[in-house]
């Protein structure tokens, strides 16, 4: 099975006109990424939200480290206040 770098995910905040906060997530799954009509690839992590992004107008994600001339379908994707 041909393996390749994993994407990963970058959560983005903003307030447009300031300096924008993001943190990188990686794969708490580690199993062999794999490509083609292999199957499908499982991305899960938890992000905690502080008080930088919290301050921010905006939230979003990205995905990095993306192949060039891969599709990619992203599905159930959740970002959810919790009060602590």
């Amino acid at each position: 099975m041909k393996e390749e770098r994993r994407p990963g995910v970058a959560i983005e905040s903003i307030t447009y006109g300031e300096d924008k906060e993001i943190t990188n997530q990686d794969n708490a799954i580690s199993d062999t990424w794999k490509i083609g009509d292999e199957g499908r690839n499982l991305f899960e992590e938890e992000f905690t939200m502080r008080s930088e992004h919290e301050d921010k107008d905006e939230t979003w994600f990205h995905l990095t480290e993306i192949a060039l001339y891969h599709g990619y379908l992203i599905d159930n994707i959740c970002m959810t206040k919790i009060s602590c």
